[in-house]
């Protein structure tokens, strides 16, 4: 099988969804119970697949480990200090969740602005 060119991970309160694909086509999600995400559960998710770059959005902050410790180094992690091609214009951008920024950053990318 090819290697990917990305891994997505959304981890978000109930469910850690992963998808494979490139810059035109997203493959299936895969969803996994984020408060028994675990390296090992991870691991058997990604089924020994090969991908380039891996780009995160997480809600649940204390899960993030369990992404380093799995994944290569280099994680893409979602948030107000990547360009995302949307202006952030708030108090505190850092309190905006990252799944939000991502379906910001989609809208604009898929509708324009």
């Amino acid at each position: 099988m090819p290697a990917a060119e990305f891994l997505l991970i959304d981890v978000s309160n109930s469910f850690t969804k992963i998808a494979f694909s490139s810059r035109s086509r997203l493959g299936r999600t895969s969803r996994l119970p984020t408060p028994s995400l675990s390296t090992r559960c991870l691991r058997e998710a990604l089924d020994g697949r090969d991908f380039r770059h891996v780009i995160a959005a997480s809600v649940v902050p204390e899960k993030n480990a369990v992404l380093e410790k799995t994944l290569p180094p280099g994680i893409c992690w979602v948030g107000p200090d990547v360009t995302l091609g949307v202006g952030i214009d708030y108090p505190q951008p850092r309190s905006i969740g990252a799944d939000r920024l991502a379906n910001a950053a989609a809208a604009v990318a898929l509708h324009g602005a």
